[in-house]
């Protein structure tokens, strides 16, 4: 039931956060423009994420001022290094 309860809160995260396109971007530090996967490993709680979304990752219209009128989601690797996406990349993250 715990872990039922932990994953529910973490998609719940993901998906609050990701359209919200709020958050403080700051500029990204050496780990996190390294590898994906090592910076992925250092994210192992609910929280982590959502701090590491906020501060490294803008949405779209935040940056571009509207909506793209076609829109491709990317892969989370992707995402991770170009930092700008829609719900369904922040979401996919």
């Amino acid at each position: 039931m715990k872990y039922f309860f932990v994953i529910f809160f973490l998609v719940l995260a993901i998906f609050l956060t990701g359209c919200s396109g709020g958050g403080i971007v700051t500029p990204a530090t050496e780990t996190e423009e390294g590898d994906f996967q090592e910076v992925v490993n250092l994210l192992d709680t609910p929280e982590k994420l959502v701090d590491y979304m906020a501060k490294n990752f803008k949405h779209y219209v935040e940056v571009y001022g509207e909506p793209p009128d076609e829109y491709n989601p990317y892969l989370p690797e992707d995402f991770f290094y170009i930092r700008v996406g829609n719900c369904e990349d922040f979401s996919a993250f």
